[in-house]
């Protein structure tokens, strides 16, 4: 194998290396966001929200196909979410639900 070829395979290695590191950066600080979001009764609300006005909690089907693409669209952000939210509050997800029924969102 060539000099050169291995050097592009060692930068590969490399760029592959700290865009991985950036990935679980990024993930750890979307955990502290959530957690820190969850943690008080004004970031339930606004999660709360987010999941409403993402379609969780309804049907995302609609008789034209491109408003139903758009609609499973934002389903999938709102599942996102969610799953977060379980994975990583789930006595605060309880919480959120039990404030939702209480303010008569549904």
């Amino acid at each position: 194998m060539s000099r050169a070829v291995e050097f592009d395979l060692e930068a590969e290695e490399q760029r592959e290396a700290e865009q991985a590191l950036r990935l679980k950066q990024r993930q750890h600080e979307e955990v502290e966001e959530i957690v820190e979001r969850m943690s008080t009764t004004v970031g339930r609300r606004s999660v709360a929200r987010q999941l409403d006005d993402c379609g969780v909690y309804r049907s995302s089907f609609n008789p034209n196909n491109a408003h139903s693409a758009f609609n499973e669209g934002q389903r999938r952000v709102g599942v996102d979410l969610l799953e977060l939210v379980i994975r990583h509050c789930p006595q605060q997800y309880l919480e959120m639900e039990k404030e939702r029924l209480r303010n008569g969102s549904q």
